[in-house]
């Protein structure tokens, strides 16, 4: 089925709009199709820099309560951005379509809390569709820049969008991460029952 530009265009720009509101490091964002990834359009991050170690590292006891709460942070930034394309479009009027990578984004996204802190996507997933549609229709005129302008330019530099966006606020995680707090917490018991 072939889906409308513009459909395409408002799906990557909530993407867009949702991670630039993370203050995630948006490298680009396009609707230039990619068949070797079976992608519409797509959104990328620039890689964090490799930084030298001294020997210890993240994984040392005293670290590991901070890595927990990065984990955290991320898991909720990865459901947010990921539920934003599907809302865009509803939002736009259109019927989402899960394009290209979405569904297995989603999949890997739902994958990764159940292994990292065993919490379920139905457990989670309505609550960061919810803080998504809050957000994009908050700042519906963010993405509606970034989608006329990618109808235009195909492809938008981060630097090109965070211009286009402006400045957003971060969006309010406080019930995701109340959602992944709580269910982490009752898996952990579980698991430390089952332990004894």
């Amino acid at each position: 089925m072939t889906r409308p530009l513009r459909s395409i265009a408002v799906h990557e720009a909530a993407h867009c709009a949702v991670a630039l509101g993370l203050g995630l490091p948006v490298e680009r964002v396009s609707i230039v199709p990619d068949c070797d990834r079976n992608v519409l359009g797509s959104v990328s991050f620039q890689q964090p820099e490799a930084r030298a170690s001294d020997g210890g590292g993240a994984h040392e006891p005293a670290a590991m309560p901070a890595l927990a709460i990065f984990l955290s942070r991320m898991l909720q930034a990865a459901a947010l951005v990921s539920e934003a394309g599907a809302v865009g479009e509803v939002l736009a009027g259109f019927e989402p379509a899960g394009l290209g990578g979405d569904a297995d984004n989603v999949s890997r996204c739902c994958d990764l809390v159940w292994e990292l802190v065993g919490v379920e996507a139905w457990q989670w997933q309505r609550l960061a569709r919810g803080e998504a549609e809050r957000f994009l229709r908050e700042h519906w005129p963010a993405v509606q820049r970034l989608a006329s302008a990618l109808m235009i330019e195909r492809t938008l530099t981060g630097e090109r969008a965070r211009e286009l966006v402006g400045d957003l606020p971060l969006p309010d995680l406080r019930s995701l991460r109340g959602a992944l707090d709580y269910w982490a917490g009752r898996a952990a018991a579980r698991a430390r029952e089952a332990v004894a």
